[in-house]
């Protein structure tokens, strides 16, 4: 069976999270199994859906860039050899 262009999204989003399809569900608040029927293309999700998946993992990857941005000590030019 090819895959839809939604089912490409979804799966395109959720792997931009790194997450199972069961953590991404859980992270997200939506069934794991409606998240396994977008993918397998079974449903699929409306429009509006996909948008604001995309726009929440988006944040979610930005702020977590972020955090790991912080964790890393700043580095003193004046210091460096």
């Amino acid at each position: 069976m090819k895959q839809t262009t939604t089912q490409k999204q979804v799966r395109e989003i959720r792997s931009k999270t790194g997450k199972s399809q069961a953590a991404f569900a859980a992270a997200y608040g939506i069934p794991r199994r409606t998240v396994e029927n977008w993918e397998s293309g079974v449903n699929e999700p409306p429009a509006y859906v996909i948008g604001l998946l995309r726009r929440a993992v988006q944040a979610d990857v930005i702020r977590q860039n972020k955090i790991q941005n912080e964790d890393v000590p700043a580095v003193d030019k004046k210091t460096r050899g």
